[in-house]
């Protein structure tokens, strides 16, 4: 099992195609969970990213009051993202993921740049040939 950090995953590309999203990412900040729990009760995650992963939005609508770039310019790594699923702020996404409500995303990036959306579905599917690479960092 996976949870999904937007801030200090890598964007690749974002494609539209009618009112449809797709976020891909060259590399999504993950926590992978540990099949076994230690005796304490609490869970033991390990930190890395998985590639490819694609995350999916439908039903889109822009807020372009809120917009500092066009699409073809949100690309790089995330500084912050924020996901709301019928008003309740979500911190990460368990994946796979699937949800259905008013779903309102902002992802800033590292090059300041900051774009909104509101969809009334996300979804997220692990691929098969997704591999999980553990991060480094202390």
């Amino acid at each position: 099992m996976f949870t999904l950090h937007l801030a200090g995953s890598e964007v690749r590309a974002l494609r539209m195609d009618g009112d449809r999203l797709c976020i891909e990412f060259s590399a999504a900040c993950v926590a992978r969970e540990a099949a076994d729990v230690q005796a304490s009760g609490q869970d033991r995650h390990e930190m890395g990213y998985l590639k490819p992963l694609s995350l999916w939005l439908d039903g889109v609508q822009w807020h372009p009051q809120e917009q500092t770039a066009s699409l073809t310019d949100c690309f790089g790594a995330v500084a912050q993202g924020q996901v709301r699923i019928d008003g309740q702020a979500i911190a990460a996404l368990r994946l796979p993921l699937a949800e259905r409500g008013v779903i309102d995303l902002t992802l800033s990036m590292q090059a300041r740049d900051t774009w909104c959306c509101t969809a009334r579905q996300l979804r997220c599917d692990i691929p098969d040939d997704a591999r999980f690479i553990a991060s480094m960092a202390c």
